[in-house]
C-alpha cells in the first residue's frame, strides 16, 4: 500500500504541487488526469521518488520512504525550540502550532537549530520507519504517460521493462505480474 501524505513540490517560486494526500492498496491501479501543467507527472515522480518533495512524507507498505516532514509530526513540532519560544510568550499548544504551521517557521532543513531534542525525534522516526528507496522503488510500477511508452511495444513489454531492468527480474515473473496487474476480480 502506498500514503503520499501532505506532498508539496516547488521549483523554485513555482508551486506546483500544494498538499496532496492519497492512499493506494496494493494492487490497485490508479490514473491521474488533469489539464496539462497540472502537476500529474509531478506527483507520479514524487510518488516513486524521481523528485524529492519539497514537503510531506511518501510512505510505502507503512515505511517511510523520504525524510520525515516535522509538520505531520506534532511531538517534533513540540520539542522544537521554535514551539517552546511560542509557548513562552504565552500561546496556547494549539496557537502555537498552528502559527508554526500557517507561517513555516520550522527550520526543517536545519534541524540542530531547532534542538537536540527535535533532531532527535526526527532521526528516530525515520530509524523506526525507513526504508532504503531502492526497495521501495521495487515494489511499484507506473507507466507514465504515452509519449514516455514506446511505440513498437505492447503494452504488456512497456510495462515489464522497468522489473526487468531496473528490478532484475526474470522475463516469465515480470509477465506473469504484468498479466496479473490487468485482471479484475469477477
Amino acid at each position: 500500500m502506498l500514503d503520499i501524505k501532505n506532498i508539496y513540490k516547488n521549483f523554485g517560486d513555482l508551486h506546483v504541487l500544494k498538499g496532496v494526500s492519497t492512499h493506494v492498496e496494493k494492487g490497485e491501479v490508479i490514473v491521474i488526469i488533469g489539464v496539462s501543467g497540472s502537476g500529474k507527472s509531478t506527483l507520479l515522480r514524487c510518488m516513486n521518488l524521481l523528485e524529492e518533495p519539497t514537503f510531506g512524507e511518501v510512505w510505502m507498505e507503512g515505511r517511510l520512504m523520504t525524510p520525515p516532514d516535522p509538520y505531520l509530526h506534532f511531538d517534533v513540532i513540540r520539542a522544537s525550540k521554535t514551539y517552546q519560544k511560542l509557548i513562552a510568550s504565552g500561546l496556547s499548544d494549539d496557537e502555537a502550532i498552528r502559527k508554526i504551521k500557517d507561517e513555516d517557521l520550522l527550520k526543517e532543513k536545519h534541524p540542530k537549530t531547532e534542538g537536540p531534542a527535535y533532531a532527535a525525534l526526527l532521526k528516530k522516526i525515520y530509524d523506526e520507519n525507513g526504508i532504503d528507496i531502492n526497495l521501495g522503488r521495487q515494489k511499484m510500477g507506473m507507466v507514465f504517460q504515452n509519449f514516455n511508452l514506446f511505440n513498437n511495444k505492447t503494452v504488456l513489454e512497456n510495462i515489464t521493462l522497468a522489473p526487468i531492468k531496473i528490478g532484475k527480474q526474470r522475463l516469465k515473473d515480470a509477465k506473469k505480474r504484468g498479466e496479473a496487474s490487468g485482471k479484475t476480480p469477477d
